[in-house]
């Protein structure tokens, strides 16, 4: 038995969430002109359904802007390193893990695991809800969720270090644009 059992689990504890957490201190670019909300029949807006069939498309889309809408509700939410709750602040997998959970999907909580599940889709196929990681010599350090694609680009809602929770033009960022790896669906596998 330790003589430091205390000390020894604030260790292991830091070591986990250390482990867990993998978004990097990337810096941010400016939001700018950004929708209010995705492109979408008014007839869908603010949908909280149960799982649809993944062959009926009208009810995923309209269960992929269920999501998106929760994730809306978290914009401005602080950022905090291995934050994982809207009362805590979230980092980047955080908040994707928990608004996913709002509506049922459950997946890792952090953002390298996260990169390895579902299915990875090309970026002009991306939709409402689908994951894109980002990173440097084909290591993940953050994970932003698609909120529309449209001629303008990809818009993602993300947690960032230096603004919380922002939405952000990712095609369009010197930022963010050349740190882009690849897009996941982590949506469609669960609806079985």
């Amino acid at each position: 038995m330790s003589r430091h059992p205390f000390a020894v689990r604030l260790l292991l504890f830091s070591t986990l969430s250390w482990a867990l957490s993998s978004c990097s201190l990337f810096k941010n670019s400016s939001s700018s002109e950004l929708p209010s909300s995705p492109s979408r029949p008014p007839s869908t807006y603010g949908v909280k359904s149960d799982k649809p069939s993944p062959t009926n498309s009208k009810a995923t889309m309209r269960y992929r802007y269920s999501i998106v809408d929760e994730a809306e509700r978290y914009l401005n939410t602080p950022y905090k390193y291995a934050g994982r709750t809207p009362q805590s602040g979230f980092d980047c997998s955080g908040f994707t893990q928990y608004v996913l959970l709002q509506r049922d999907i459950a997946i890792s909580p952090a953002s390298y695991l996260q990169s390895q599940e579902g299915e990875e889709i090309p970026l002009d196929q991306v939709k409402p809800g689908d994951l894109i990681f980002f990173g440097e010599n084909n290591k993940v350090s953050h994970v932003a969720m698609v909120y529309e694609r449209s001629t303008k680009g990809i818009i993602c809602i993300h947690s960032t270090t230096s603004k919380g929770v922002i939405k952000d033009n990712i095609s369009t960022s010197s930022y963010w644009k050349p740190k882009i790896l690849f897009a996941r669906d982590v949506i469609s596998s669960k609806l079985n």
